[in-house]
């Protein structure tokens, strides 16, 4: 199996009328809770990942 390279991820998520809140995850498993956590709350509307590379960034939506 290959190893899943370490990354910092920037998380953003939209609570209601809050403001986005980033949260730079880089452990995969613990990314994964924060997602699974939010969706089971249904608190999630949004979830860009930012992936810093060089100087500028990419992006993935879902």
């Amino acid at each position: 199996m290959k190893k899943i390279p370490k990354i910092n991820v920037y998380w953003y998520f939209q609570i209601s009328n809050m403001k986005e809140v980033p949260l730079i995850i880089s452990n995969y498993k613990t990314r994964s809770k924060y997602i699974h956590m939010a969706l089971k709350l249904k608190y999630l509307f949004k979830i860009r990942f930012q992936l810093l590379k060089l100087a500028h960034f990419s992006y993935i939506k879902w």
